[in-house]
């Protein structure tokens, strides 16, 4: 989680460190200073056990709700991206045809002929973002197993080439082995853990897979781990050229991962910049050059201005606005724009803003010389869904502290309540004190002191219990 209440963690944790410091530096000179009087302000607390349980007890219920709504948060955010980056493992971006009515109807990507792979991994060979490129063929079939009638009915098919793996994570058996493409046999097939179990199929079975209502029976050389390009939806991983034969789709594919340098959690960080690499190959510089002429006109900016002074707006979405405008004023056609006017949240944003003015005629051009750009699409997958791991942490986080400030209210009127009943029950003391000669100021200080210890004793409590509280609720979900 890094954000809350659209504040950076860090940010927050220092600030909040920092005050603390401050008083605890104030409390302590203080008690430098005048040693007599702290000793009279802590002396009442192992002398009154019974009350000064009360106070800690009170005093903690604020700490505790903190606590957990932090740790509740965190394991959220924990959960979903840990799930996304053993899913994806080394994937971090995924490029598919941009013309998307060529599949209309079907959730398999349209294919495109396997040479503007071969064309995009000579133009990425020296890339300093970008360490790996795989062709795939993605398809769905139903499965069964012929041995004991079991049946998945929704099966990914998923064909890769054996010799560019660079970059991309080792298929691993569940013995702890690593399994490669280039070792099976015609007709035999490697299987995730998860088809594995739905089937409950083991290596040497006999698998019947059904494409187009056209049986083929495969045979499972192996068994492998889930994620990456195994997937953890129940998945078949043949080689390409083997695919490319089952879905009678020789010399085409509908896919290319990419793998960022930087291992599976580190590769996210370089999305931006691949994404601004990649999407610069394929843009059409002429169609470029005509978008940013049009994205300059008058109506136009002034509905991007508009946008970027909206009050609700993602960061991110007012991050690429604003660098937008940025980019608008250079004389031409930068890497960073392209990057920009290909991410469909951004111009979907403008696209909104000029319908609501009914500039159609703008909205038009703009649509046209969109869908003329480029005629391939990068998703940066990865980074899409550890920012949405962000966002639920933090979301769920702001939840449980907004509904715990009104404990953490209630617990400091308890405490108010408790120091106005403390002075009270001490005024036979404060009486003495006064009458042999201590001040106003010196009273405040005793219970400044004996406060202090007793809201540092509730704060070590409550986080403990606040650890054990969020334990509790991960464990039982």
């Amino acid at each position: 989680m890094e954000e809350i209440f659209g504040i950076e963690v860090k940010t927050l944790m220092f600030v909040l460190l920092g005050v603390f410091i401050l008083i605890m530096t104030g409390v302590i000179f203080t008690a430098i200073r005048n040693p007599v009087l702290l000793k009279l302000g802590l002396r009442n607390i192992p002398r009154r056990r019974a009350q000064t349980a009360l106070i800690v007890i009170g005093s903690m219920l604020s700490a505790v709700i903190i606590a957990a709504a932090f740790g509740t948060g965190d394991s959220i955010h924990y959960s979903i991206r840990n799930a996304a980056i053993e899913g994806l493992g080394n994937i971090d971006e995924v490029i598919t045809l941009a013309d998307s009515s060529k599949s209309f109807g079907s959730p398999i990507p349209p294919y495109f002929p396997i040479t503007r792979f071969q064309g995009l991994k000579n133009d990425l060979e020296f890339s300093d973002s970008i360490d790996g490129l795989m062709p795939q063929v993605l398809g769905i079939g139903g499965a069964t197993n012929p041995h004991n009638s079991l049946f998945s009915g929704h099966t990914n098919v998923v064909g890769i080439s054996p010799f560019h793996m660079d970059g991309f994570s080792d298929f691993i058996r569940q013995d702890n082995e690593k399994v490669f493409l280039k070792d099976l046999a015609p007709k035999e097939i490697l299987i995730n853990q998860t088809l594995s179990k739905e089937l409950d199929a083991v290596s040497g079975n006999t698998l019947r897979l059904f494409v187009d209502e056209s049986p083929v029976d495969l045979i499972v050389h192996a068994i492998i781990r889930n994620g990456g390009l195994a997937g953890i939806d129940p998945t078949i991983v043949m080689p390409l050229a083997a695919t490319q034969s089952l879905f009678q789709e020789s010399g085409n594919i509908n896919g290319i991962a990419v793998s960022n340098k930087g291992d599976a959690t580190k590769g996210a960080e370089g999305t931006q910049k691949a994404i601004r690499e990649l999407r610069m190959l394929f843009a059409d510089p002429f169609v470029a050059d005509e978008l940013r002429l049009l994205l300059n006109t008058k109506p136009v900016r002034n509905v991007i201005t508009s946008k970027l002074n909206e009050r609700q707006i993602d960061p991110d979405l007012q991050e690429d606005l604003s660098n937008l405008i940025d980019e608008l004023q250079e004389p031409e056609t930068s890497s960073e724009l392209i990057r920009i006017v290909s991410d469909e949240s951004v111009m979907d944003e403008i696209t909104t803003g000029l319908n609501s003015l009914n500039l159609f005629e703008e909205e038009r051009r703009l649509g046209v010389l969109l869908r003329d750009l480029s005629d391939m699409k990068v998703d940066g997958v990865k980074k899409t869904v550890l920012d949405i791991a962000n966002l639920v942490g933090s979301s769920v986080t702001t939840f449980f502290i907004v509904m715990g400030l009104f404990s953490v209210m209630v617990g400091s009127l308890l405490i108010f309540l408790i120091f106005v009943m403390l002075a009270a029950a001490r005024r036979t003391e404060m009486g003495i004190f006064r009458a042999i000669g201590a001040q106003r100021t010196h009273l405040i200080q005793i219970f400044v002191f004996e406060g202090t210890a007793y809201n540092l004793v509730a704060a070590a409590v409550g986080t403990i219990f606040g650890f054990v509280l969020t334990f509790v609720i991960v464990v039982a979900a």
